[in-house]
């Protein structure tokens, strides 16, 4: 499954009058067994990306990681990709 939310310091998850929730990266991982709150769900993070805006988006990833966590506005969207896991 694919998922592109706003992320969570973006102008774009605050100016959205629907937008309930502000979503991180730590969100997915309560879609990961062991699932909190009985949550029954059994998926696997593959891979996060993220909308960098410019000019972040020239640094260094381990800069830009930095960027992300500390400064409003560095990242759009984030994209991520679950992996359903099936019983075989």
């Amino acid at each position: 499954m694919r998922v592109v939310v706003p992320y969570y310091t973006s102008r774009g998850a605050f100016r959205d009058p629907t937008h309930v929730r502000y979503i991180t990266e730590d969100t997915f991982q309560y879609f990961e067994p062991p699932t909190p709150y009985g949550v029954g769900t059994d998926f696997r993070i593959e891979k996060i990306e993220y909308d960098v805006r410019k000019p972040f988006r020239y640094f260094p990833r381990y800069l830009q990681k930095r960027f992300r966590r500390y400064l409003w506005n560095v990242v759009d969207n984030m994209t991520v990709i679950l992996r359903a896991v099936k019983d075989s």
